[in-house]
């Protein structure tokens, strides 16, 4: 196959904080280097390096370009490789651990303008992220790719499925799968019309596949020749961006959101004990606010140990622009749970930027990995996003000293800042009470209010306009405190 030439470009790497605490090694890292910047996928080797795949394009550009960059243990960024055309976009979504020393990398290339003329692009490379061999599969002309997923499986097949549409109202639509033999031959191929963004797709035996259907929430089993056999609804109306992890051959983790009842789009995990039968699931609405919360984009729950499932998302997403360039604050929230899905803790992080997260992966020393966007609006006028990774221990958090104290993790929030007559307090549920007192400028006590709910509604019309200090504590162990402007 023809090999595809590649040129390196480093990112500069703007804060770093990293320490090492009880065996656990955290940091906190902001990665741009003046393009707008989303990772895609990350997975981790034996050695705790970390390959990430990300997409740039500069901004106020059509183009998009790939990268592939790998960071060790203490997120130090040891080098990038750009995979770049002069006028077609490249995109990376996926990377897989094919063997050690060895990874696949999945994308599509297309015309930047229309979407159209889209091929599939499948790289092979070693661990310094030179490029061993590549394959290129043309999707019909004229079609518009919405999505594209992989997945590796143990008998060397990668498995590809996404969607293409036709006409800016999606006038016609299909969602297709592929699969690729180790020498990255096609070996079989189906499209499905009317579908829209197949998110997962895995292989039972030689006989029998599994995928999920994102849009029309449904989850089929495909045999041999990939024809659908059986389908059934994703139960209680969750919605995608869909993340699956699979715990055995038969039972599987989705993370998604609902949509009934209102208020709706708020975290929602589900455990299935069979693949395509939902009597007996375990359901779980991580929470429930008159916000809007958001799945991680790709890849929002996983684990290593079994009883230690970590899910994560975005809080406040802002649905009625762009999400990564909103003018609202958004924080990363990031969940622990056991197997049967209590929730153990909850942490946010954010709040003075706008935050999306993309990519979530739990690590081999008990801790998790965090990463999404980030766009700092006060301060920058122009939309741009920068990369902010967290590496996170068992308890979800940084320990050590932290250099980017704005981005801090916190167990509440409160927000609308700055509001006007009411105030919400969201608390971790870690904390089911908690004492709020307000404080003027004078440091006059203003406000005390005991909380005993997840989410409290605190009317403030009778405070005059200005800056409050706010304190929340427990005896649970909770102890913030913030600013809080009424307009």
């Amino acid at each position: 196959m023809k090999k595809i030439k590649a040129f390196f470009v480093f990112f500069i790497v703007l804060f770093f904080s990293g320490q090492l605490f009880s065996q656990d090694k955290t940091f906190e890292v902001i990665i741009g280097n003046g393009d707008n910047l989303v990772c895609t996928d990350m997975v981790e080797d034996s050695s705790g390096i970390v390959y990430f795949t990300v997409i740039s394009n500069k901004v106020n550009s059509s183009i998009q370009d790939a990268l592939v960059g790998r960071m060790n243990a203490q997120g130090e960024l040891l080098d990038t490789l750009r995979l770049a055309s002069p006028d077609k976009s490249r995109i990376l979504y996926n990377i897989h651990e094919k063997e050690p020393g060895v990874f696949i990398l999945t994308g599509v290339e297309f015309d930047p303008e229309t979407v159209n003329n889209v091929t599939i692009l499948v790289y092979l490379i070693n661990d310094n992220l030179g490029i061993i061999d590549s394959a290129k599969y043309y999707l019909p002309p004229n079609k518009k790719y919405r999505s594209i997923y992989s997945n590796y499986e143990k008998n060397g097949h990668l498995l590809l499925s996404g969607s293409y549409y036709t006409g800016d109202l999606f006038s016609e639509r299909h969602s297709f799968v592929m699969i690729l033999n180790e020498e990255m031959d096609s070996i079989g191929f189906n499209e499905f019309e009317g579908y829209m963004g197949i998110s997962f797709f895995k292989q039972f035996d030689d006989n029998q596949y599994w995928v999920i259907e994102e849009v029309a929430r449904d989850i089929c089993i495909l045999d041999s020749t990939l024809t659908k056999t059986e389908i059934m609804d994703v139960p209680d109306y969750i919605f995608g961006d869909y993340s699956v992890k699979w715990d055995t051959d038969t039972s599987f983790y989705l993370l998604g959101y609902n949509l009934y009842p209102l208020p709706n789009k708020n975290l929602a995990l589900l455990r299935f004990y069979h693949p395509i039968d939902t009597a007996g699931y375990k359901l779980n609405i991580l929470k429930v606010s008159d916000t809007t919360d958001h799945p991680c984009v790709r890849g929002g729950v996983d684990f290593i140990i079994k009883d230690t499932i970590f899910t994560g998302g975005t809080r406040n997403l802002n649905y009625d622009n762009n999400p990564y360039y909103s003018t609202k604050p958004s924080w990363f929230m990031l969940f622990q749970t056991d197997s049967l899905l209590n929730i153990r803790w909850e942490r946010f992080f954010g709040g003075d930027a706008c935050y999306v997260m993309t990519n979530l992966i739990a690590t081999r020393d008990g801790g998790c990995l965090v990463a999404g966007t980030r766009y700092d609006y006060m301060n920058d006028p122009v939309p741009q996003t920068d990369i902010i990774v967290l590496k996170l221990n068992s308890e979800g958090l940084l320990v050590g000293n932290n250099e980017l104290p704005e981005t801090r993790m916190s167990e509440a929030i409160v927000y609308p800042n700055p509001g006007t007559d009411a105030m919400q307090i969201r608390l971790a549920v870690q904390h089911p009470t908690a004492l709020l007192e307000l404080f003027d400028a004078n440091g006059r006590l203003v406000l005390s209010q005991q909380l005993h709910q997840k989410e409290s509604h605190i009317v403030v019309y009778h405070l005059p306009t200005g800056t409050y200090i706010y304190r929340l504590s427990a005896d649970t162990g909770l102890l913030e405190s913030g600013k809080w402007v009424k307009m």
